[in-house]
């Protein structure tokens, strides 16, 4: 694999072989968004990926700014949806046998995503909980 560290493995993709064996999310996106066609046979399947693997950063962003302008429901929406995102491409690595293999090992956020979309959840619900308190003036 070393000898072909600098090669293209898929045409009309901007990623090399040594580029292809520590991909980022973003990265393999921008594979399935660049290759559609080659990989799937389908450009409209690949930007389907793309937007999956997309939504994670995006809804991780929104969850943010709704935290930031006290709006718990919002929060939480976003955070299911989140959630639901990062279980759908789980399942979808798992179902084509992507991960993890002799080459391949999930990093770390692997193992955060799901406690760390529990964790807003429950900041959601207590966000909820005291503006809830506030406006009873209890």
């Amino acid at each position: 694999m070393q000898y072909f560290a600098d090669d293209k493995l898929i045409d009309g993709v901007d990623i090399t072989v040594g580029e292809m064996m520590d991909l980022s999310l973003f990265k393999y996106a921008l594979v399935y968004q660049q290759g559609g066609d080659t990989l799937l046979h389908s450009s409209g399947s690949g930007m389907i990926y793309t937007v999956l693997y997309s939504a994670v950063p995006v809804f991780a962003i929104l969850i943010m700014l709704a935290a930031l302008r006290k709006r718990p429901l919002l929060t939480l929406l976003c955070d299911l949806l989140m959630g639901g995102a990062i279980w759908i491409i789980n399942w979808d690595f798992a179902d084509r046998g992507i991960m993890p293999d002799n080459d391949r090992l999930w990093a770390i956020a692997y193992y955060l995503y799901y406690p760390l979309a529990v964790i807003i959840a429950i900041c959601a619900i207590w966000m909820f909980i005291e503006k809830r308190k506030i406006k009873k003036g209890v």
